[in-house]
């Protein structure tokens, strides 16, 4: 649910002056001149099907001078039927501008829910270079299982508490201009226990015996990544494209009970024929053998708010997955909220996909298409909010967060 954990609206107009020693700037625009003292509280709204609706308040700092933003700041209460209230501390630490970043977040609610990440990323140390690790603990209640491959059944789903402990280290070294080459040792220990909704039954029940269901599944994954970036903007795009090759092994007895290989291709491609108009696509393929022994969590996931959504997050579990996806992104419309200004975005979209068991699997059958509307908001320099409707086989899904899908 942290990954969604989204703002869409910013309260622009809202401003308190508070006592401050410091200069203080508006996270929906830093790079402003912002006199001391400004204080915004952000309305805090995100939507999915696995977490139903949060709703809460985000106040945010941004500390620093005009043109050189330091750290920002930026806790927050929210409260949802799933989780209750939760409260969180986000700290940002910029080091030599955008260059080194360290970041923290600590987040706890009153029914088990949590999330502790502390992230290091330093860009100085070479041309090139960029190096990063991250440490994490979660609790998520919102986990959900439907069974194997492209045909399992809404009224098969259960439901499970995800807890995971994981850490990685990322040395990523550009070779030309857009080309990169990275390595992305990871380890993960993941526990499903179980349910946490009265309604629907418990997968730690309904699928005992699976591999990693009622017990710890650790692993350490070693991948390593190439890029190819001709975008013309890393958030944002409009013009260019992304190929993106993914390299996976895990390997039994470097602290897994299970083996696996796994590789995938991505290309993304954006064109804009005029200003207020352009389309985005996007191709995946990915396949992660490990056989009988490798948890479901960590064989090839489809569905949610990036992959095809018209189903929850992780409603298709296979070996293998194919997606397709393309946008006809139209607007730029200027609009005022609570006095911002802001751009608004119509988003028609066509997401299709479907797992499989290996490339051999891959037929005519098991395909589920999503179509659906999209509406993006956009607040700068650099705030972008979503809700994404879209129609599959099993009814409406809903997603309300940040970013784009792709």
């Amino acid at each position: 649910m942290y990954r969604a954990l989204a703002l869409v609206l910013l309260a622009t107009a809202c401003r308190f002056e508070v006592p401050a020693s410091g200069a203080w700037t508006l996270l929906a625009n830093p790079a402003e001149e912002a006199a001391p003292g400004q204080f915004v509280p952000v309305p805090g709204l995100v939507h999915d099907e696995n977490h139903g609706f949060t709703a809460g308040l985000m106040p945010v700092w941004v500390v620093g001078r005009a043109g050189d933003t330091q750290a920002i700041v930026a806790p927050s209460l929210t409260y949802s039927d799933l989780n209750g209230l939760l409260g969180t501390a986000r700290v940002y630490r910029y080091l030599g501008g955008e260059s080194g970043l360290v970041e923290t977040i600590l987040a706890q609610s009153t029914q088990g829910a949590s999330n502790y990440r502390a992230l290091w990323r330093e860009r100085r140390l070479s041309p090139g270079l960029e190096v990063a690790a991250e440490a994490r603990y979660h609790r998520d209640r919102g986990g959900r299982f439907f069974g194997y491959g492209p045909r399992s059944h809404e009224s098969d789903e259960t439901s499970y508490l995800h807890i995971e402990s994981s850490a990685f280290l990322s040395v990523r070294q550009e070779i030309l201009p857009g080309l990169s080459l990275a390595a992305v040792p990871t380890l993960r220990s993941i526990e499903v226990r179980g349910g946490t909704l009265d309604d629907i039954p418990s997968t730690r029940v309904a699928f005992a015996g699976d591999p990693g269901v009622g017990r710890y599944s650790t692993a350490v994954h070693w991948r390593a990544v190439g890029e190819l970036d001709l975008r013309d903007h890393h958030d944002a795009p409009t013009r260019g494209i992304l190929v993106r090759l993914e390299g996976e092994r895990v390997a039994e007895g470097w602290g897994a009970d299970f083996s696996s290989w796994g590789y995938g291709v991505e290309a993304r491609g954006y064109l804009e024929v005029v200003p207020w108009f352009g389309f985005a696509v996007r191709g995946l393929l990915s396949v992660s053998d490990g056989g009988r022994d490798q948890p479901f969590y960590e064989r090839s996931l489809l569905g949610g708010e990036t992959d095809l959504r018209g189903f929850p997050e992780g409603r298709f579990v296979a070996e293998g997955r194919v997606l397709g996806q393309v946008e006809a992104r139209l607007g730029a419309v200027e609009v005022r909220i609570l006095g911002g200004q802001a751009g608004l975005q119509l988003v028609p979209f066509l997401d299709v996909g479907r797992v499989m068991d290996g490339l051999r699997d891959l037929d005519r059958t098991g395909w589920q298409p999503v179509g659906g509307i999209g509406f993006r908001l956009e607040l700068p320099p650099a705030t972008r909010g979503r809700l994404d409707l879209g129609w599959g086989r099993e009814g409406l899904a809903v997603f309300l967060t940040l970013g784009y899908p792709f």
